[in-house]
């Protein structure tokens, strides 16, 4: 019997975990998304399922050629399904991004309007330079698992933050 490698259990629980995290807010994403223009019920987990699925199929499949040294094209199906699905989730980043324009945009006070849409797109550019910044940091100085820990847990810290948030009262 091997003995336990402890950083590579570690490094896989950790995985594991992130990609749990990112699987349940793909599929959450893209299940939201697909309600919000007509598709109800199992028909939304549906999209999801399938959104989601094909890059998580396309990667198996790549590492399956990878591994077995099977003799491939330059591009094949799952590369190009792959691309298909970080372009599908491109697409639907940028239709999620109005919207949250569209929120700032609506809880700001008429009188200043633009100086909150700017404040708003200002603060977000500061962050993703932060975000980009701290993330480098944390894959240098300690590991890359660090990175995607640390997003995780933003990004849990965010959610409890939605969570608890409440929107003002409109007049």
């Amino acid at each position: 019997m091997r003995a336990l490698d402890w950083p590579t259990a570690i490094r896989t629980l950790v995985t594991v975990a992130l990609g749990g995290i990112g699987a349940a807010a793909g599929f959450t994403h893209t299940h939201d998304w697909a309600s919000a223009h007509g598709q109800h019920g199992w028909l939304a987990w549906a999209d999801a399922v399938v959104i989601e699925g094909m890059a998580v199929v396309a990667g198996f499949e790549i590492h399956r050629d990878h591994t077995t040294h099977r003799p491939t094209r330059r591009i094949t199906l799952p590369q190009l399904v792959l691309v298909a699905a970080f372009i599908l989730y491109g697409l639907s980043y940028g239709m999620a991004e109005g919207t949250q324009r569209a929120l700032v945009a609506d809880f700001a006070p008429a009188e200043i309007k633009a100086t909150v849409l700017g404040a708003y797109h200002t603060s977000i550019g500061i962050v993703r330079l932060a975000s980009g910044v701290v993330a480098g940091l944390l894959w240098v100085v300690f590991m890359p698992q660090a990175t995607f820990a640390f997003g995780a847990i933003a990004a849990t810290v965010a959610t409890i933050g939605l969570v608890l948030w409440k929107p003002p009262a409109r007049s």
